[in-house]
């Protein structure tokens, strides 16, 4: 019985047509699944935006949920769906900066490494946040974000802490040792947290209460500001 036979039954075409839909079907789940994961994206961005300015002005105890609601214009079950609670929405939108700072860390290691020296290292690992700040912050609020947290509460301050120790932090740290071989792990580290909490003050005398960068106008500014920092560093590791 030849397919010219169960064409004119019906039957291949049926067939045919049942396969054509099948594959119309799969592909409008796939559309469906790469929408869905598209509006996921957009609201988690939209609701790290949000939290970044409100957390900017007040810290992470004085927002609240509803703030955040009300500001963002999206109901709390998907605050909690997406970011489980106000914490995570704070942490996650910390690391989002964290992010975009080893991001640039990670391009200008690749640049030092063919010309390595301390004052490079130092120099690319201290540049990262400014550079985030300058090129991605334009309202400020990343700056002060990151300023406020020697305000926050010491359970928030220590899960931040453990955040910031990423594979490309490391990378530096172990490049920046050598060039300090008599220091112990733990003496090199807590002057490694000074230099930290120097770049935080910097950034406490460049933030106004207004977010207008008072020291900070131009990438002219920001290079002095980088260079000044780098050679307390290098002054600060000598210390010991």
């Amino acid at each position: 019985m030849g397919n010219s036979f169960l064409e004119r039954l019906g039957l291949v075409s049926s067939k045919r047509k049942s396969s054509s839909a099948a594959k119309s079907s799969n592909e409008c789940a796939g559309d469906t699944e790469k929408n869905i994961a598209k509006k996921s994206h957009e609201v988690r961005e939209h609701l790290m935006d949000i939290s970044e300015e409100l957390f900017a002005h007040y810290g992470f105890e004085g927002v609240s949920l509803r703030q955040l609601t009300d500001a963002s214009d999206i109901k709390m079950a998907s605050i909690i769906y997406h970011f489980k609670s106000k914490e995570g929405l704070y942490l996650q939108t910390i690391q989002r900066v964290f992010s975009q700072i080893d991001s640039i860390r990670a391009s200008k290691l690749i640049e030092v490494d063919k010309d390595p020296s301390l004052e490079n290292y130092l120099r690319a690992y201290i540049g990262a946040p400014f550079i985030v700040y300058a090129q991605y912050d334009p309202s400020h609020y990343r700056a002060r974000l990151m300023w406020r947290l020697s305000c926050e509460d010491p359970s928030i301050v220590e899960k931040v802490s453990k955040m910031m120790v990423s594979e490309i932090m490391q990378e530096y740290m172990e490049r920046i040792h050598q060039y300090y071989p008599h220091l112990k792990s733990d003496d090199f580290h807590e002057l490694i947290k000074l230099i930290r909490h120097f770049i935080n003050a910097t950034l406490a005398k460049s933030v106004g209460e207004t977010y207008d960068v008072k020291m900070l106008r131009s990438n002219d500014d920001y290079a002095e500001v980088i260079e000044r920092i780098t050679q307390s560093a290098i002054v600060i590791l000598g210390s010991k």
